[in-house]
């Protein structure tokens, strides 16, 4: 049995939205490497939300929101011809069982936001193409304009800033 739908419910589910949606696309991403399949998996959590809501069902938690994210990732590894080493570890990692793991997940990918917005070019821009955009250091390179071989060297400059950047944020967040 379908409610209407009140301007609150469209407030609600846009305050949601955008409170929501880049994390669940980032977590997302940790299982699929699709972009496109990433958001649709996204657009469908949000979808199942606004249905409960018309069912009157409660307002979810975060850690429900993580929870069909990452059983709907789950399903398309299944269905794909993904890896079999990558789908074997994606099923047998936990989900999100309440809200504190949730927001433990969350400030680790904002520390990992921060410390990677704050490393120097070009630096920050192979990093983004080869982890974010999952380009060889090959097509990295093509893509840049410099060889191969400076995209290693530039990668071990960014992995030694980004140790140095985290255990120091780490050691600060454990003191807290």
């Amino acid at each position: 049995m379908y409610r209407t739908t009140s301007s609150n419910d469209i407030d609600k589910m846009r305050r949601l939205y955008e409170q929501f949606n880049d994390r669940l696309f980032l977590y997302a991403r940790t299982f699929l490497d699709d972009v496109e399949e990433s958001r649709d998996v996204v657009s469908e959590t949000f979808q199942t939300v606004w249905e409960r809501w018309q069912n009157d069902v409660r307002d979810p938690g975060s850690s429900y929101l993580y929870t069909i994210v990452r059983n709907r990732c789950l399903d398309r590894l299944r269905r794909s011809k993904a890896s079999i080493n990558y789908r074997e570890e994606a099923i047998h990692s936990e989900a999100f069982s309440n809200d504190e793991e949730v927001q433990e997940f969350e400030k680790r990918v904002s520390l990992i936001h921060q410390a990677t917005e704050s490393l120097d070019e070009p630096g920050r821009t192979i990093l983004r193409c080869t982890y974010y955009d999952k380009l060889t250091y090959r097509e990295t390179a093509e893509r840049l304009g410099i060889s191969e071989n400076m995209v290693h060297k530039h990668m071990l400059k960014v992995f030694k800033q980004l140790r140095k950047l985290l255990s120091k944020e780490m050691l600060n967040n454990d003191n807290r």
